[in-house]
């Protein structure tokens, strides 16, 4: 399927003569020059000279970055996230300790909030894209949401990407641009008691328990990550 190109002649009008580059001749409009880059030169609108790199000009605006591992880049939410996750949020075996499944419209909201919280709260999740094949793999990043006092490290992989060690490499790799970029303290997740395989990544982090937490009518346990970056546990050893 071909990329989306869009222009605009003016402002709020997009027409499409072209499959890609949204370009615009007046102020407030996005520019593109090339699929999935989107430039500015107007105040107010993010800039980006990479693809899936935003960057933002003026006062307010939040950079989600790109992250990347060995295996993994971990991007901010794309339109082409949507599709894998409403695929994953309908299965019910892999939803059982998040609330249950979702819907389409429930899933948009979700990608969308998720977007948002990197306005509101400076930090948010990651989209996990797989190197190798450039597919959407899952989620992974810092989710604060208003009933909760501290950002909660949280990870989810996609079927298909289940094995392989995938959701600590993800986790490693927030970790470290939290602990180093933002200075967090020690960071926490919330597992529920019979969710064997985030407990086995939380342990391969180094994590410990630490208290408990009844959220969204379900008992979670809370484990407390290590301090820094040097103390996670050697990923070979693990």
């Amino acid at each position: 399927m071909s990329a989306f190109f869009a222009t605009a002649s003016q402002p709020g009008v997009v027409t499409a003569p072209q499959s890609g580059v949204v370009t615009p001749s007046q102020p407030g409009v996005v520019t593109a020059s090339q699929p999935g880059v989107v430039t500015a030169s107007q105040p107010g609108v993010v800039t980006a000279s990479q693809p899936g790199v935003v960057t933002a000009s003026q006062p307010g605006v939040v950079t989600p970055p790109v992250l990347e591992t060995d295996r993994l880049r971990l991007r901010a939410f794309a339109m082409r996230d949507f599709e894998p996750l409403v695929a994953f949020f309908a299965i019910k075996e892999l939803n059982l300790y998040r609330g249950g499944t979702q819907t389409r419209a429930e899933t948009w909201y979700y990608m969308t909030s998720r977007l948002g919280e990197w306005q509101i709260r400076g930090y948010g999740c990651f989209a996990i894209e797989d190197k190798a094949s450039g597919e959407s793999a899952g989620y992974c990043g810092l989710r604060h949401p208003i009933e909760l006092d501290e950002p909660e490290l949280t990870w989810s992989l996609f079927a298909d990407y289940h094995g392989r060690g995938l959701a600590t490499e993800a986790a490693r790799g927030v970790m470290g641009w939290a602990y180093e970029t933002l200075k967090l303290p020690p960071l926490m997740s919330y597992v529920h008691p019979d969710n064997t395989a985030s407990i086995s990544v939380a342990k391969r982090l180094g994590a410990k328990i630490d208290g408990e937490l009844i959220h969204e009518r379900q008992k979670f346990v809370r484990y407390r990550h290590v301090a820094s970056v040097a103390a996670l546990p050697d990923p070979e050893a693990c």
